[in-house]
């Protein structure tokens, strides 16, 4: 089985750019595009990048772990839509919403992102509590789950609610899977002390703990920007993590990137094949790092 992993879009609007909304927690979005990411609008053509060669792979699933948006806005969801319009196909495609996508609390009040991505995570199921709940191939559940809620100011600190780990355990029970991925935004490993302080996921341990209880084999998450694989293991359980880099991001100190990652969900003990495509803005392409000698 194939997977795509990819995150952190930060799509940018025209919106985006003239939006001048310094009474909520866009202003903090905006003065950090004009001054931090100014690069930010090449992300666009990018990302469409990025889906070209996603689908080139022909991958059996692709997941999307959030930050579509940079500041929530409804044209940013929109431009989102139209850079995933190769591939739009709920029985093929996931998506979890990141903290850009709740950035302003008249967003999430609206369901904004819910309302543009909502097949994307609940198919044709017509739900709307989270988690989605996916059978993306025979014997191979996919739990999209909400870690991200509007918080004031630099704030962006991430949690999974019980009541969304008791839906999951109730849907797996009736399911039975023979391998369970979980998906969300917020990253489980630590990170910097400002990370740390402003945007970390809390309750990580109890969180870990319950995905393992649940059977979960697979994480993969997003949020921090840099591609990371890890295990976690608890009294003889364990389970494999993955964060996904920025699809879009260009800084001295990081490429944009997806992962690709090939599993038997029949034999789930054997290694992931995992490979990294990052961008070489010298030849304007993706490549894989794997071969890149």
């Amino acid at each position: 089985m194939k997977l795509v992993l990819l995150s952190d879009l930060h799509l940018v609007s025209f919106e985006s750019l003239r939006t001048r909304d310094f009474f909520t927690k866009r202003s903090l979005a905006w003065m950090n595009l004009r001054f931090n990411r100014k690069d930010a609008v090449k992300g666009g053509s990018i990302a469409r990048l990025a889906i070209q060669r996603v689908k080139a792979l022909q991958p059996d699933h692709i997941l999307f772990t959030g930050d579509f948006s940079n500041m929530a806005l409804p044209s940013e969801f929109e431009l989102a839509r139209d850079v995933l319009a190769p591939i739009w196909d709920p029985a093929r495609l996931s998506v979890v919403p990141g903290n850009h996508d709740y950035y302003a609390l008249d967003s999430v009040k609206a369901h904004t992102f819910e309302h543009y991505f909502r097949e994307l995570i609940w198919g044709a199921s017509g739900g709307t509590a989270y988690p989605g709940i996916k059978t993306i191939a025979p014997n191979v559940a996919l739990l999209l789950f909400r870690s991200t809620h509007y918080l004031p100011g630099i704030l962006s600190f991430g949690w999974v609610s019980n009541t969304q780990i008791k839906r999951a355990k109730s849907a797996l029970q009736a399911l039975k899977p023979a391998f369970t991925i979980a998906a969300f935004h917020h990253n489980l490993h630590r990170r910097g002390l400002m990370s740390e302080l402003t945007g970390r996921m809390l309750k990580r341990k109890q969180l870990k703990a319950n995905l393992l209880n649940l059977g979960v084999k697979l994480v993969l998450t997003g949020h921090d920007h840099h591609h990371l694989e890890y295990p976690v293991q608890k009294k003889g359980q364990s389970m494999d993590v993955i964060c996904s880099g920025s699809t879009t991001l260009t800084t001295s100190k990081h490429l944009p990137g997806f992962t690709l990652i090939e599993l038997d969900p029949k034999q789930p003990e054997k290694p992931i094949k995992i490979k990294v495509f990052s961008y070489r803005p010298e030849i304007g392409d993706f490549i894989d790092e794997t071969n890149a000698g």
